[in-house]
């Protein structure tokens, strides 16, 4: 009983700083994630798209290097569109893939593995030319 009458007097009394506290009180918030398969591969996702962030840089830089405008502006635009939606995607999955429908998941993984591919594509072309 005394470790109840403690337990309630401690809450009253945060309650009570709480108040005090006022507008200052930050909202205590409570993040669920659970560990599946989608959420690893969200996870890999993100970190994939880091790196192709830091990747693509490196491919403006190239790009602009030659002095092809055309391929500066498909270069920039790739590097502004291809981390992020991979990004948003890996997020979306490692926070809400365990309580995503299947379709959806598999909408999420069917996006990435495309968008892998082109990277992929991006890479072997760019290798290609680097090698001339």
């Amino acid at each position: 009983m005394l470790n109840l009458e403690a337990s309630l007097t401690n809450i009253l009394e945060l309650s009570q700083m709480m108040n005090a506290l006022g507008d200052f009180a930050l909202p205590i918030a409570q993040i669920n994630f659970g560990t599946t398969l989608a959420s690893y591969i969200g996870l890999l996702q993100a970190l994939g798209a880091l790196g192709y962030f830091v990747l693509s840089i490196a491919q403006v830089i190239t790009a602009f290097r030659s002095k092809g405008v055309g391929d500066l502006v498909v270069r920039i635009l790739q590097l502004l569109l291809a981390p992020y939606i991979l990004l948003i995607s890996g997020g979306i999955l490692f926070y809400n893939g365990w309580r995503l429908d299947p379709n959806l998941q598999f909408q999420q993984l069917s996006t990435s593995v495309l968008i892998g591919y082109l990277i992929f594509l991006d890479l072997k072309k760019s290798n290609r030319t680097t090698k001339q």
